[in-house]
């Protein structure tokens, strides 16, 4: 039996200033806005909207750029929730046991493999963030 899910958000680009991303709510819709220099990097790019995607599926909803003090504990337990489901996204448990332990693939190798960069790479070995 398959299974559809509707994401209840829209991706577009455009010129940010001073921001990668940024995510807008207007009549019930969330829309993630990347802006168009990401366009030059596809990994970066890629990496950016699965973290934003992140942020949307975890309901991490915190705002960098509208916080006080007292919101900083809260925004990196956001950004690591984000961040998490995005590396666990990108680079699935089983394939990168696979691709580690038979393969033995050195981290520049396994980036490439799975179109990520070196950081999400790092942050999948480290135990805390595996599923």
């Amino acid at each position: 039996m398959l299974r559809f899910v509707k994401f209840l958000f829209t991706i577009t680009h455009s010129w940010i200033p001073n921001r990668t991303v940024c995510t807008e709510k207007k009549a019930g819709q969330t829309y993630i806005i990347l802006n168009t220099k990401l366009l030059s990097d596809p990994t970066l790019h890629l990496c950016t909207l699965a973290e934003e995607i992140g942020h949307h599926i975890t309901r991490a909803r915190s705002n960098l750029l509208e916080c006080s003090a007292g919101d900083i504990e809260q925004i990196a337990e956001d950004e690591y929730k984000a961040k998490k489901w995005a590396v666990n996204f990108l680079v699935p448990k089983k394939e990168f046991q696979y691709l580690t332990e038979s393969k033995r693939l050195t981290d520049e190798d396994l980036a490439k493999h799975f179109n990520v960069t070196l950081e999400f790479i790092k942050l999948r070995r480290m135990a805390r963030w595996v599923n």
